[in-house]
């Protein structure tokens, strides 16, 4: 038999096979059976969803996109496909892979969904609903370890502190080490820590009180790019162009001027970038200042009340407030003399 999904795409519990808009939903037991970890897992088994990294930030400035429709920006720019968590809305592009950590289910709709979602769903939205305290008492700890010196800490537990009261926590710990050589930094890496409180009220066999409090840190070591391929036929050498100026810098520097094509000093091996570093000086030798980085910091807190007013009739109040802080320094040409904060 197969399991029946409830979703609440239409502002109202469905069984998934009922509600007419064009969705995918996963529950909990579906995620683990997918080993889905982060959102960009998600777009990997839903079709028209694709998430991925920004070129020079990487996964902490990803582009979301639902049926060709996108929002890229940063940190003042919003996105045409909505991201709700709990039903409270996040309306940057700025920010990480969220980590797919103790989730009842998620739900991504097809746009688009401006009738029932508002503004910024033109490509649709996705739905992130978390585990909610119950009265069963329960736990778990769990160790990860992989490529790349990853390790990770996740843990999750479950106590009814009264018949009427319940409270849930989850903790995780993420790292892993980066893939790209570029200088002493290794471009990829990341270091997170996730950590959600929760609370379950129930007065009544009518009315449930849900609070919630999470926060989010993330340091990362910038994208990880690579270059394949250096050609700058059939001339390079024209007044302001990148491989003038860098060609200029080494020249004076006493070095050869770049060659047109695949310059061994810019195609090196795989995973290894050039460790040029022009920001501090002319000289190209490597510097701190020429180092990438990504610090991050999501706060979000909650409160859902439901009433049952009758069989036909309920009242759902949700209310939130949300903190965001980002800050971080990407080389857009990845050659040493380009210096780009925000």
């Amino acid at each position: 038999m197969l399991e029946e999904i409830i979703v609440t795409a239409e502002r109202r519990e469905l069984s998934l096979q009922e509600t007419p808009i064009s969705i995918v939903a996963y529950s909990t037991e579906s995620i683990e059976l997918k080993g889905i970890e982060t959102m960009e897992d998600i777009a990997t088994f839903t079709p028209n969803l694709d998430i991925k990294g920004s070129r020079f930030r990487g996964n902490h400035n990803p582009v979301w996109q639902i049926r060709g429709l996108s929002g890229y920006g940063g940190t003042t720019s919003e996105r045409t496909a909505g991201l709700y968590i709990d039903g409270i809305y996040v309306p940057r592009t700025t920010g990480p892979f969220l980590n797919v950590l103790d989730v009842e289910r998620i739900e991504v709709l097809r746009g688009p969904q401006g009738t029932l979602f508002g503004r910024n769903s033109t490509g649709g939205a996705i739905r992130i609903f978390t585990q909610r305290p119950g009265p069963e008492q329960e736990g778990y700890v769990r160790l990860g370890l992989g490529n790349f010196d990853r390790r990770d800490l996740t843990a999750m537990f479950n106590v009814p502190v009264s018949d009427t009261f319940y409270l849930r926590g989850q903790f995780a710990s993420l790292n892993q080490d980066g893939y790209v050589r570029r200088g002493p930094q290794l471009l990829g890496g990341s270091e997170d820590v996730v950590a959600r409180l929760q609370g379950r009220f129930v007065p009544s066999d009518n009315v449930t009180v849900d609070i919630n409090f999470s926060q989010t840190e993330v340091d990362s070591e910038g994208g990880a790019q690579d270059l394949a391929i250096w050609d700058m036929r059939p001339h390079q050498d024209y007044e302001g162009n990148y491989a003038d100026w860098l060609s200029d810098f080494l020249q004076n520097a006493g070095q050869p001027r770049l060659d047109v094509y695949n310059d061994p000093r810019v195609v090196l091996d795989d995973y290894t970038m050039p460790d040029w570093c022009f920001i501090d000086d002319g000289d190209p030798d490597w510097d701190a200042a020429c180092e990438q980085w990504n610090t991050l910091d999501f706060q979000q807190l909650d409160a859902t009340v439901e009433w049952q007013i009758s069989d036909t009739l309920t009242l759902t109040s949700i209310t939130g407030i949300s903190t965001f802080e980002s800050a971080s320094v990407s080389d857009s040409q990845l050659l040493g003399f380009s210096w780009s904060p925000s």
